[in-house]
């Protein structure tokens, strides 16, 4: 995550979690030329006890599987729990909103 600075906010992202994509496993996709792929993800967005705000993202930083660079998306969002985000794996297509 990063901030509207530019500066990294703290960012934990884990596999799972307790959101609809909990159980599925990684499988290997095989996309065609111009192809599209996409994963869901989820966070809590509520402060737990004398948390406070949670840090607000302006733009992630992705970085696709077996690969060395990021792909920076404007994307606002503000996970609590020290950036906490759960990922599903990567599926072929486009994922629902």
């Amino acid at each position: 995550m990063v901030s509207s600075l530019g500066d990294d906010l703290p960012t934990d992202v884990v596999r799972g979690g307790p959101y609809a994509f909990t159980n599925l496993e990684p499988t290997p996709i095989k996309l065609a030329p111009q192809g599209r792929a996409s994963f869901v993800m989820g966070f809590n967005a509520i402060p737990q006890g004398d948390q406070g705000s949670c840090p607000r993202a302006a733009s992630l930083e992705i970085t696709p599987p077996n690969a060395y660079h990021t792909v920076v998306l404007d994307y606002s969002i503000a996970p609590c729990d020290g950036g906490k985000i759960a990922v599903s794996p990567v599926q072929a297509g486009v994922s629902p909103s």
